[in-house]
């Protein structure tokens, strides 16, 4: 009996989108000098639609609970959020934009991974 890799495998898609996720913010608060990636300028021009981006080719490769790889993406991103633990009053807020920026990352990443199943997967 084989198992289906696409069910069994999900810690990878996972492990890419949020290693992906905290890499990216970092890398915006180092280079910018900001302390939270969505103060740059370059957050919600450029990193955000590329995460956007990220969510739908994880949902093409791994599309299994595809919708579920946006709330990873944006999601991870508390993690560097809380590394120095200074102000932590805005953490409710933080977790309410968070998952307001995932609606459409679950709407991506859902679409892509039913479009694949649907169209371009064939049943043996």
């Amino acid at each position: 009996m084989t198992q289906d890799k696409t069910k069994t495998g999900l810690a990878r898609p996972y492990g890419i989108a949020a290693a992906t996720s905290i890499v990216l913010w970092w890398l915006i608060v180092l280079l910018d000098g900001v302390p939270d990636a969505w103060d740059a300028d370059v957050y919600f021009p450029i990193v955000y639609p590329s995460q956007i981006v990220m969510c739908a080719v994880l949902a093409w490769i791994f599309h299994h609970r595809a919708w579920s790889y946006g709330f990873v993406l944006c999601y991870a991103q508390l993690v560097p959020m809380l590394i120095p633990p200074d102000d932590l009053d805005l953490l409710p807020l933080a977790t309410i934009l968070l998952t307001l920026l995932a609606i459409p990352m679950v709407i991506v990443g859902a679409l892509t991974g039913w479009i694949r199943r649907r169209f371009f997967l064939t049943v043996t």
